[in-house]
């Protein structure tokens, strides 16, 4: 079995504030550069961490965003917002795909004011990248090919997924070649996965984070150790857990594709943790509060014990009408009714609710709307 290879990012912040109404000079920006208070370029938290969002994935080297907070400390701030930034939110090009794409960032000073009306502060953000603005364009193209080959529109979440292992195991070979070369950043991107056809763990896994979103089924990069036979104590390594019917398995493309390249059939295909072997998770995606969040599946995914759910039908009786937007209804009130989870999430946001209920009314109603199967 391959050793492993992932970059784990570093953090690096020098902070300078401005402390007052009149901003220091500097060579980063003028007194003119720096809005005063008040200024409609000055937003909050959560608006901030999007522009910061937005900004990054289209690899802005220099990220710049202007928040207004209450919150006197300003380097908890900092990188709250990058946190933020970075959150998985079911975007395809944000999440897990924009976090395990980023190499270091900060390093750059705070400018702002401290006023009786609260904080304003410029952030800076330098931020280093696995590939470039350029590559992600071409990704982008790649990836609206690759789907369209793939032609998976329509199928259960079940084919969608196997469909995307098949060709990921098929297809991207381990880079041994620049497996030590420190110097080649690309090897860990999923750009190197989908066009150079070759990637370390890291680019295999945020592949297919990004094929699972494009396709709407929830996915998640795992970070952690994986034990192989020629190192007993570990090797970083990164894999994904994909959910269907609303529990999560566990899947490793770069180890099956090597399972494959030998004449294998697949070891790490939608397995339970029990059944994961040689996997181990690092501490932020084994917290109880993640675990709560992503629960595991406790036995391994077997198709045929697995009907392809129709999304919508909450009382499970293979038809979606007015009975069912009642027992959705009655649910997100707090009544004690018995839904099944995997069809009721119709809007496939990860929770249920009266959002769902309301949609679901709707197209029992006749609207035009779509619905999903969480």
């Amino acid at each position: 079995m391959n050793k492993c290879c992932i970059r784990i990012v570093s953090l690096l912040l020098a902070l300078a504030l401005t402390v007052g109404l009149v901003p220091v000079r500097s060579h980063a920006f003028a007194e003119e550069d720096i809005p005063y208070p008040g200024d409609p370029l000055y937003v909050s938290e959560d608006e901030a961490a999007l522009a910061l969002r937005s900004q990054m994935q289209t690899r802005q080297e220099t990220a710049i965003v202007y928040v207004h907070s209450y919150d006197n400390d300003y380097e908890q701030l900092y990188y709250r917002i990058m946190d933020k930034a970075c959150a998985h939110d079911g975007t395809p090009t944000g999440g897990d795909y924009l976090l395990w794409h980023r190499i270091q960032y900060g390093g750059a000073p705070v400018y702002g004011y401290q006023t009786d009306t609260g904080n304003w502060f410029v952030f800076i953000y330098p931020v280093v990248y696995y590939d470039t603005a350029e590559q992600q364009t071409e990704m982008d193209e790649a990836i609206d090919s690759l789907l369209e080959e793939l032609a998976l529109d329509g199928k259960s979440d079940y084919e969608k997924v196997l469909g995307v292992y098949d060709y990921m195991t098929r297809n991207i070979t381990y880079d041994y070649d620049n497996l030590n070369d420190e110097t080649y950043h690309l090897k860990h991107s999923a750009y190197a996965a989908l066009i150079h056809k070759t990637a370390v763990c890291q680019g295999y896994a945020t592949l297919f984070y990004r094929l699972m979103l494009e396709l709407g089924v929830d996915c998640r990069f795992i970070s952690g150790i994986g034990i192989t036979p020629s190192n007993e104590n570990g090797d970083a390594h990164g894999w994904n857990i994909v959910k269907l019917d609303g529990k999560y398995y566990n899947v490793d493309a770069t180890w099956d594709a090597e399972a494959v390249r030998v004449g294998l059939p697949y070891q790490y295909f939608l397995r339970a943790d029990e059944t994961f072997e040689d996997h181990y998770r690092d501490a932020q995606y084994d917290s109880e509060e993640f675990r709560a969040r992503y629960p595991m599946a406790q036995t391994d995914y077997v198709p045929e014990e697995h009907p392809q759910v129709l999304p919508g039908d909450v009382n499970g009786n293979g038809t979606v009408d007015g009975n069912d937007a009642t027992v959705l209804l009655q649910y997100a009130a707090g009544w004690d009714v018995e839904i099944k989870d995997a069809a009721a999430d119709v809007n496939a946001d990860g929770t249920i609710d009266g959002h769902d209920a309301t949609l679901l009314l709707q197209y029992a109603a006749g609207w035009d709307v779509e619905l999903k199967a969480a």
